[in-house]
Parts: structure tokens; sequence; C-alpha cells
């Protein structure tokens, strides 16, 4: 069987484990706020030669003053546990996905944008796994700590809940913009059963897919330090999981990138797998299969 965590572990077993663990009371998450600092101002790829500051100073504001941690834990349920570096590396990532745009403009930008984006990215980090009450709450521990939220009406959060998951930051005005669905374009040959039609939440699901898989394929060449362009979807059966992916893969590039979609069941087999992974690549050399034409392929 396997275990959620190993803290209550004895060495013995986690040695066997063929890892190294490292307790979080031992090494906690703020070696990962000073190596994001210090690794952008190395590289110099930065926003503003402020940034490490300001990233410092809205640490100690939103996390470290108000014991953030501490507070989730005792007032909010979290659908999916998470450790908190887990979280910390998170907003980190999320954080240099929605700066880079700037960052290769070469475009600057000022304190109370970098904020916004910064208020942006702990939202969807720290309570990206909460269900709608605690976010209400969330956005409301935001208010209390003077965070520049959307402008919403006491009425609009009232009846529509809107809170600050409901927007997102314009990078034209870098404001913040209400979540609206895409245009829909109805196919040419319309199949009922195979219709996605995108909405509100699914746009902004793929927004954040697409910032993260963006990322560089390198955090940092020189310590080989693989940049983490994952995101995992939760949510109970029916929530749309599935659908939020095959839009975000229906934008691909069919010159670049292949796609193919294999159904799991309790009948499929490891070899079925095999047999559904082989019927789409070319052999290239004694040992290296490659997808058709020199292109990429997601499995799904």
């Amino acid at each position: 069987c396997e275990v959620e965590t190993l803290n209550t572990a004895p060495p013995a077993t986690v040695s066997r484990c063929g890892i190294i663990f490292v307790s979080a009371s031992d090494l906690s998450w703020k070696p990962l706020v000073e190596t994001w600092v210090r690794d952008r101002q190395e590289i110099k790829q930065y926003c503003n030669p402020e940034e490490s500051a300001w990233t410092l100073e809205l640490t100690e504001k939103y996390i470290e003053k108000p014991d953030l941690f501490t507070l989730t834990q005792k007032d909010y349920h979290y659908v999916m546990v998470a450790p908190e570096v887990i979280r910390i590396n998170q907003h980190l990532n999320l954080l240099t996905a929605v700066l880079k745009r700037f960052i290769e403009k070469g475009e600057t930008i000022e304190k109370a944008a970098f904020e916004r984006f910064w208020v942006y990215c702990l939202s969807w980090s720290i309570a990206g796994l909460f269900e709608s009450e605690d976010r209400e709450k969330f956005h409301k521990f935001l208010e209390s700590r003077n965070a520049p939220l959307p402008p919403i009406s006491p009425q609009r959060m009232q009846i529509d809940k809107e809170t600050v998951f409901d927007y997102f930051i314009d990078n034209s005005t870098k404001q913040w913009k209400l979540w609206e669905a895409e245009e829909w374009k109805p196919p040419r040959r319309i199949v009922f059963s195979q219709l996605l039609i995108p909405t509100g939440d699914s746009t902004r699901a793929e927004y954040i897919i697409d910032k993260i898989a963006n990322l560089p394929e390198w955090r940092h060449e020189k310590r080989k330090e693989p940049g983490h362009l994952n995101t995992l979807l939760v949510g109970g059966p029916g929530t749309a999981k599935t659908s939020v992916i095959l839009m975000y893969t229906s934008k691909f590039d069919p010159e670049e990138m292949l796609f193919k979609r294999i159904n799991f069941s309790s009948a499929t087999t490891p070899f079925n797998f095999q047999e559904s992974i082989e019927a789409e690549v070319e052999k290239k050399q004694v040992r290296t299969y490659n997808p058709p034409g020199g292109k990429k392929m997601s499995v799904f």
C-alpha cells in the first residue's frame, strides 16, 4: 500500500524508499523565496530592479506577519492536502509565468502593478484548492491585509458571490479584469454529445494551464533544476476536468503538436496502453521512437 506522507515514518523506512527526507520543521518554505529572488537577480531577468525587495516585502505582508499557513490550517478546508513548500512553489511558478511576457519585451512594471500580480498568484496558489465558501473567506483575508483587490461592489459580492478568483490582471492595462468566456464558434458539423462550449471557469483554468506550460524547460540550468510545467485539475465527477483539457488541447498547432487520447477502464492492461502508444510513433533508431514528422505529442 502507499502512504500519503512519510511524516511519521522511521529513518529505516525512509531509507528503503530510496529518497532523502527533510522534515518541514528543519527546512521551511523560506529558502524557496530567497533562491527565486537570488536567481532572478543573477541572470538579470526581472520586471523591475526593485523586484527582489518587493518580493520580500510582500512575503512578509501576506504570509509571514499574518502567519498565513497556520491560519489556513485552522480556519480553511483544502479539497486536497498540499504541503507549504508546494504552495509556495506554485506561487513562485505562477508569478514567474505571468511576469514572463514583460521580461521578454523588456517592459518595466511599477510596484502597484507588481503587487496586483502577486495577489493574483497568491490567491490561486494558496486558495486554489478551496471551495467557494472558503474562497470568499480568503478574499476577506486579503481585504484585511489592504491588498489591491478588484473593485467589487457589496451587492455583487453578496448576490453574485464575486471574489478575486473571478478576475485576472489584464497585461495591457495591468488592472483587474473580470473573466469572460471565450467566444464560441459552432463547428460546421455539430455532434451534440461532443460539443465543448467555453465558460468563465474553463477559460480561467485554461489560462493558468497555458501560463505554466509555457515556462522555461529548465528553471536553473547550472543546478540542472528542471522547470515545473505541470498543472493538476482537481474536482469531483462531472466538474468538467476532461472538458477543460480537451478545450485546451484543441488549440494545439497540428504542425507542431499531435494529440492522442486514451481511455482507461478496469479492462485496460499495460499491453493495451503500450500498443496505443506504439501505434502513434515511428522508429528512428534502435531504441528511439518519435511521433511522425518530427513533431511532439501530448497523450491524455
